[in-house]
Order: structure tokens, then sequence, then C-alpha cells
């Protein structure tokens, strides 16, 4: 049955967008380790505007072809798992990319939607894919500005 693959793949993902563990410990030990050269050095092919586009119109077809269920379904199941746990207020999108997957969360009239993603180059194409209705901000997902009980 396709939709329990999909559900199956979907699932450690799901799982790290419900509000299920303790989100200031989980603060708390990101910050303590900092960056290193080899992550700044990786950091700036990503935060590219040609990694930008590469990864938009071609990585994703990438994992499309290992059994990722695409930007339509993969947005879907993210409305419909949030849409029982978190029904309405603020959401944030983190590492949102192109805004493939945040589009269609705003798109449900839901919540009021922030993205970050670490790389300026992804937060301008996924200002560029959600037009308004959207707040995107560059931002380190080891170290986020917002408190945790902000979404």
């Amino acid at each position: 049955d396709v939709d329990v693959d999909v559900a199956a793949s979907f699932e450690p993902w799901a799982r790290a967008l419900l509000p299920s563990r303790d989100l200031t410990r989980a603060t708390a030990d990101a910050r303590t380790s900092r960056t290193t050269s080899s992550r700044d050095d990786a950091a700036k092919v990503f935060a590219t505007k040609a990694f930008a586009y590469v990864y938009d119109k071609g990585y994703r077809q990438m994992f499309n072809a290992l059994g990722y269920p695409g930007r339509e379904r993969e947005g879907e199941i993210a409305v419909e798992v949030l849409g029982e746990t978190h029904r309405h207020g603020r959401l944030l999108d983190v590492s949102c990319g192109p805004g493939n997957v945040t589009s269609i969360l705003v798109d449900a009239r839901l919540w009021d939607v922030t993205a970050c993603d670490y790389a300026e180059a992804m937060c301008e194409r996924c200002r560029e894919t959600c037009g308004v209705g959207v707040d995107v901000y560059r931002a380190d997902v080891a170290d986020l500005p917002w408190l945790p009980e902000t979404f």
C-alpha cells in the first residue's frame, strides 16, 4: 500500500516537527557545540545562489528517485500531521530551503508561518516561492533566535 510506505518514510520528519520533546534542553545542548571550519566550508557552498537553484531544480528530483513522495505530497502530509496536533497559531519551518513545503503550509491558512534557513540564498528562494504571507529569516538551526515557546 503506497500510503503506508509514504507514512513510514515521513515518520522521522514528522516526529521532528511535532512538539514532543523538551526544546529548552535541546536548544541549550545545541548551543554548547560551536561550528567547525569544515562546517563553515560546507556552509559556503550551501549559501550560494547556484546551490539554491540546483537544490530546487535537481536535488529534489534525486529525493523523488530515492522514494520520497515529492513536494506536493510531502506538504500535504505535513499539513495532515500538524493539523492533528498544532491546529492554529504560530509554526516555524526550520531549514526551509527554497520554500517547497513552506508554501504549502502557508496556503493551508491554518498557521502564522515563519521560515528560516542557514543560507541567505535559500531564504531568498523561499521568499520568491511563498510571496507574501510568510516571514523568512536567516538563522542557524544550532542557534535559533527564538525562545522555545514562541512556536
